[in-house]
């Protein structure tokens, strides 16, 4: 008899064993501190959940944010502006404002691309040096009357400086 409640008390203690074994593999495999948003999809026939592991990104309006691992993180925005100059004519404004979004210092550049209505390709770049979490515009003007009408515009921003 003590050979057989041996046995059972070494099976009791296996088990024991496998559980804690499994408990311990889920607690460390499973995900931890996921932020992101859980949806829920309800209809007359059935209900399901849908976990996002990934956040939600929030858009805005003519703003872009590049995050580089070579080069400063920055964000910047554009608009175009036709102001009137004293001789009458029209003065466009290219404006491209850039945020250094880093903490270390650098040089920005911005190139500028206008696009005629022949097909033809102007460029004009434009580099400054921005302190940390300090913005800065980039203003191209273009104050000819007739001679360089331009028909499309389309800049880039280059982060100069590598971390």
């Amino acid at each position: 008899m003590e050979v057989n409640n041996k046995r059972v008390l070494e099976a009791f203690l296996g088990l024991i064993l496998i559980i804690l074994l499994v408990i311990m593999i889920i607690l460390l495999t499973a995900p931890k501190n996921l932020t992101g948003s859980s949806t829920t999809i309800t209809n007359s026939f059935n209900t399901n959940n849908y976990y996002n592991a990934y956040p939600t990104i929030k858009h805005y309006p003519y703003t872009k944010t590049y995050y580089k691992k070579d080069y400063l993180d920055y964000d910047y925005h554009a608009c175009k502006k036709t102001l009137k100059g004293i001789l009458g004519n029209s003065i466009e404004h290219y404006i491209v404002y850039v945020r250094n979004q880093d903490y270390k210092p650098g040089y920005f550049k911005v190139k500028y691309y206008f696009t005629d209505y022949y097909g033809n390709t102007k460029t004009e770049t434009m580099t400054y040096y921005i302190k940390p979490k300090q913005g800065k515009e980039f203003i191209y003007k273009n104050i000819y009357k007739d001679k360089y009408k331009f028909h499309d515009w389309d800049y880039e921003v280059i982060s100069r400086t590598s971390v």
